[in-house]
Formats: C-alpha cells, sequence, structure tokens
C-alpha cells in the first residue's frame, strides 16, 4: 500500500515533476492500485498526452519495461519513451490509450458485445497474445480490463498492463520445463485451470484464459460466476475432462476449447487454426467482417444525435 500514499503525498494533480531530465505535469489520476498508480501527463512543447506509471513495487514495473523494451514500435502494444527510478520507486511514461474493454462493457446496458464485436476482439486480442508468444512473454493477467482501444484508432484493441509477465522460452527459443508449482498470479475468474491451481502455465494456460474472456465478453457471464473459488477449480476439471459439459450459452466456443485443452504443456499453440475457427464463426452468424464494432456505432449515434440537437436549436 506504500505506493498509495507515495502518490497522496507526492503526485498532486497540477504538480510539475521533474523525473531525471524528465519534465512533465500531472493532470489526471487513471488508476490507483496496490502496486502501482498511472496518471495522465503533459510534456511542454509536446501536444498529444501520455501515461506516467509509478511503483515501489520494483519487480512488477521493471518486469514490464523490460517486455516494453522488447516489443518497441511493435504494433498493438504501449510504447516505452522513458523509464528510470528514484530512491523512493520506478516509473515509466507510454502512450495515452482510450478506454479498456471492461469500461464498454460497465456502460452498455447489456453488460456485453454483440457476437460480430466479440469475435473482432477475439481476432485481435489472439493476435495480441500470439505476438507476445513469439517474444518468449507470457502476460499472465488476461482480463477486458488489459485491453484498450487506441485513441485515434478505437477500431484496434491494445494489450497493456505487463506487471505480471514471464519468459517462458530456453536460450533455443523451446518452451521451458513446467515448474513443479507456480505462484498464484492474475485474474481468478478468468484463470486457466493451472492458474487457478497453482500450477505454471505456457502459451497454452494463456489461450484457455483468453478464451474465457472471450466467453464472457460475448454473453456478459461464465458459469462459474458467484462460486467459491474451490468450485470454480472443480468446474473448470469437469469441462477440461468433458467439454460438452461448457452450458449452451458458451457451446458456440467449445471446439476451440478442445483444441487448446488438447496442446500439451510445451507445444505451440495452433494460433491459425484458431484464426480460421473464429472467422467460420463469423460466417455462421453471418457477420460482416468490415462491420464497425459496437462503440463505434455508439459514438456514430451520439454525434447523429448531437447534430440534430444543434440543428433543433
Amino acid at each position: 500500500m506504500a505506493a498509495v500514499e507515495l502518490a497522496n503525498n507526492d503526485f498532486k494533480l497540477g504538480r510539475v515533476l521533474q523525473l531525471g531530465s524528465f519534465r512533465c505535469e500531472i493532470e489526471k489520476l487513471i488508476y490507483s492500485g496496490p502496486f502501482s498508480q498511472v496518471f495522465e501527463i503533459s510534456v511542454p512543447t509536446l501536444k498529444p498526452k501520455f501515461v506516467l506509471k509509478i511503483s515501489n513495487e520494483n519487480r512488477f514495473i521493471r518486469r514490464e519495461i523490460r517486455a516494453l523494451q522488447m516489443l518497441s514500435n511493435v504494433d498493438g502494444f504501449p510504447q516505452l519513451y522513458f523509464a528510470g527510478q528514484t530512491e523512493d520507486y520506478s516509473f515509466s511514461v507510454m502512450n495515452l490509450f482510450g478506454r479498456s474493454l471492461q469500461s464498454f462493457l460497465d456502460s452498455s446496458r447489456s453488460a456485453k458485445f454483440s457476437m460480430g464485436t466479440s469475435l473482432k476482439i477475439a481476432q485481435q486480442t489472439l493476435g495480441r497474445l500470439r505476438t507476445l508468444h513469439d517474444f518468449g512473454i507470457l502476460h499472465r493477467d488476461i482480463k477486458p480490463d488489459n485491453f484498450v482501444v487506441g485513441n485515434s484508432q478505437s477500431h484496434v484493441v491494445y494489450a497493456i498492463d505487463l506487471g505480471f509477465c514471464r519468459p517462458f522460452r530456453k536460450n533455443d527459443k523451446t518452451i521451458k520445463d513446467p515448474r513443479r508449482k507456480g505462484p498464484m498470479v492474475g485474474t481468478d475468474f478468468y484463470g486457466s485451470l493451472a492458474a487457478n491451481a497453482a500450477q505454471d502455465q505456457g502459451p497454452r494456460d494463456e489461450l484457455e484464459s483468453w478464451l474465457y474472456m472471450i466467453m464472457y465478453i460475448s454473453s456478459s457471464s461464465l458459469p462459474w460466476g458467484g462460486l467459491p473459488r474451490k468450485h470454480v477449480i472443480d468446474y473448470k476439471i469437469s469441462i477440461h475432462e468433458r467439454p460438452e459439459l461448457l452450458d449452451e450459452k458458451h457451446s458456440d466456443f467449445k471446439e476451440i476449447f478442445e483444441l487448446i485443452i488438447a496442446t500439451k504443456f510445451q507445444e505451440e499453440p495452433d494460433y491459425d487454426k484458431i484464426q480460421t475457427m473464429l472467422l467460420d464463426l463469423m460466417d455462421t452468424y453471418g457477420i460482416d467482417r468490415n462491420e464497425k464494432l459496437d462503440w463505434s456505432v455508439e459514438e456514430l449515434e451520439d454525434n447523429n444525435t448531437q447534430r440534430q440537437k444543434n440543428f433543433i436549436k
């Protein structure tokens, strides 16, 4: 909790900070959690806004900084502009994005996306994970909060928050042997069976977690919602053993689920086949592949409504 105290004392809105050679003004608190704070900042002489992330839990922010350095100029991820540390905390400066998927869900009456938007999100987010895995990195905290849209490109989904990430490849690029026990990281609700059971995770397990997120955003629920943690694990064990036990609401994703859980720990997931299966689902639902995402349609409707109001005036 020290990070919270640090932010409250040293990072007041409107304050101008000199972080090494980096000078900025704090404009807004975006997020405050147990490990970090995230602020919107402005930089003199530069027009775009940026994000300042601070933490005195150095291991988390250092992991993210290392990952972002590897992902420099890679589409779909934050760009790291500056990073450093003081005696009290580490910090990083990245580009500012738009809203998270969770934010869109929270403001939606149905608390879910249309199937068309859900499948397009699935395509993009799977692509982000494949890129991470190609770089030998596991994200390990897959959830709608950690995928955001661009400010000027609201049709593009970006993966953020790499504080829990971990390298998983050996020097020869093969996948490391699983550890006897893995740390409990990420979010239980979206976690893979391995993550929930405190076992080591590989790319296969990350895709299991990803699929749970896609199932959720397309339906506003998961079968284990509201169950105690032990029962969540029991339920996931049961669908691993018998995928046909997936409830009707999520049966569209059964074949993808079967493909993922059939993948062995040290095997590379078949990303191409999963993308093809997502396209097949779009065809099954008669979804136009050029159809706008839900929030783009809402923005257009809001703009049209405002223009009508202005005309009436």
